[in-house]
């Protein structure tokens, strides 16, 4: 499931789920690309993914229940995308 082309994306996908796991967060992450050859150095894809899923976590630690997390990464022709449900 946390199998892309990219270890900084696996890394940090992994510790994310992590951090949602003490903080009581269902956490679903779908992966449908391999995100190899990101337009953006891995750092600063990092960067980026990184913030949109802190963000999250943030918004669900003030639910008191029905926390979800759901992260969707998968790539067309033109764009690498990232959809994040809370």
């Amino acid at each position: 499931m946390l199998k892309t082309a990219n270890p900084a994306v696996n890394a940090l996908l992994q510790a994310k789920l992590m951090t949602c796991e003490e903080n009581r967060i269902n956490t679903e992450i779908l992966v449908s690309s391999p995100f190899e050859n990101p337009p953006v150095p891995s750092w600063e894809l990092c960067r980026i993914l990184g913030n949109i899923i802190d963000n999250a976590i943030s918004e669900l630690c003030e639910k008191p229940d029905s926390r979800l997390l759901q992260i969707e990464l998968k790539e067309d022709l033109e764009a690498f995308i990232i959809i994040r449900n809370t």
